[in-house]
């Protein structure tokens, strides 16, 4: 069905035409990509937390007016 070579520094994965689109293969990439970035961060889970509440207080404070004219309307 498929083969993965080693070459050097690089993995050559061959699959039939049939079974993805470049579509596909582009997002498999993407996700490669991700989890390399990923595995060499240094964020932890706690720093992303706090990152994350940060960043929804943020976008809740810049949208209250906004959000709260719509309800009043």
């Amino acid at each position: 069905m498929g083969s993965i070579v080693s070459q050097g520094e690089n993995l050559i994965l061959t699959i039939p035409k049939y079974l993805v689109s470049k579509k596909e293969i582009q997002k498999i990439l993407e996700l490669l990509n991700f989890y390399d970035l990923v595995k060499s961060s240094e964020l932890t889970e706690n720093k992303a937390g706090q990152f994350s509440e940060e960043i929804k207080k943020v976008w809740r404070e810049t949208n209250k007016n906004r959000i709260f004219a719509k309800i009043n309307e």
